[in-house]
């Protein structure tokens, strides 16, 4: 996301999930430079330092830390701070995910922010979709059919109608628009999902459990300094193959 700022990005460290925004935007364009590489991945044909644009990517976010790019709360800083900044113009850029933007605009309505893809080499443009969110009804429920109801309520077209106007996004349903009353971030969003510029999501597509901390821990490490992108590739690589071998994934 973009808005002209003072700070070249506004990067919470403090809070994990933020961070791993970025993280989903570059296996985005992995999968978008190579449909096959989520395959490869699981069958443990390759590995990450094997994929230039991961290791690349990784680079950039190294050298965007050594030449003060951040903001310089940059371990302090939260996800209501990130909306803050962007909104007040105090940073130009956000990584984040679609979800974010109607959190700016509520800081100020009138706030004008943009969408663009992470940079790379080949200038491929893809972004990651991730899939539906799923909701099941235990094998135990007390009230099943009472439980079934309210899917049936909240997955009605009239209902989901509703919810997308409240705060428009994407929509999974293909007789539902409301891209008219999208932001203009939104809107170009829109534009890679119809113009089919967009990859398998990357916590759909790998089998191997995301090792949240020790990732955050790794990633809080690169952007202090403490280690190199190549140092960050190989820890990325080792903590995947670790909870690999703890889920017992064939393979691995």
């Amino acid at each position: 996301m973009k808005a002209a700022g003072k700070t070249p990005f506004y990067f919470a460290a403090k809070d994990g999930w933020t961070m791993l925004q970025h993280r989903n935007a570059v296996n985005g364009i992995l999968g978008g430079a190579d449909p096959q590489v989520w395959d490869k991945l699981n069958k443990n044909e390759i590995q990450w330092k094997d994929i230039p644009d991961f290791v690349e990517q990784y680079k950039q976010v190294e050298d965007w830390a050594k030449k003060g790019y951040f903001n310089k709360d940059l371990f302090t800083g939260t996800y209501e701070k990130q909306q803050q900044a962007l909104a007040k113009g105090d940073a130009a850029m956000v990584i984040q995910g679609g979800f974010f933007v109607p959190e700016v605009l509520k800081q100020d309505p009138n706030a004008q922010i943009g969408f663009f893809p992470l940079p790379n080499k080949d200038g491929e443009e893809s972004i990651a979709l991730s899939g539906g969110t799923q909701v099941f009804i235990a094998k135990n429920s007390k009230h099943p059919e009472e439980a079934k109801d309210l899917l049936r309520f909240i997955t009605d077209k009239e209902q989901a109608q509703s919810a997308l106007e409240q705060a428009p996004g994407i929509s999974p349903f293909k007789d539902i628009d409301v891209s008219d009353k999208m932001p203009e971030a939104m809107k170009e969003v829109q534009t890679f999902v119809n113009t089919g510029k967009i990859a398998r999501h990357g916590d759909d597509a790998y089998v191997v459990p995301m090792p949240y901390d020790d990732l955050v821990a790794a990633y809080t490490e690169l952007l202090a300094g403490k280690i190199t992108a190549d140092e960050f590739v190989e820890k990325h690589q080792d903590i995947y193959a670790k909870n690999a071998k703890i889920a017992k994934i064939p393979g691995f």
